[in-house]
């Protein structure tokens, strides 16, 4: 797996986006505060690359959940399970 951040023309990015198999990209938001997260870059994101999974990660994250943004979906994930390697599991 490859690890890359995207960015487009306009400048809307995603923080990490890791390549899967079959055409799969997962795309990762860094936030210190998950309530603030905007759906908007990974939404254009998303457009581009359609299949994969979404994910926010927070320290103020203290359970994973999963959030609806329309058509996204989103899993919010607490520091810890990375460093617990449980993200993509």
């Amino acid at each position: 797996n490859t690890i890359l951040y995207w960015r487009d023309k306009s400048g809307r990015e995603v923080d990490f986006v890791i390549r899967r198999e079959r055409g799969r990209v997962d795309a990762i938001e860094c936030k210190i505060n998950p309530d603030g997260f905007d759906p908007a870059n990974l939404r254009v994101f998303r457009s581009f690359y359609p299949d994969g999974n979404n994910f926010v990660i927070s320290p103020h994250t203290q359970t994973a959940f999963r959030r609806r943004f329309g058509d996204l979906m989103v899993e919010f994930i607490p520091v810890q399970h990375i460093l617990d390697s449980k993200v993509g599991s």
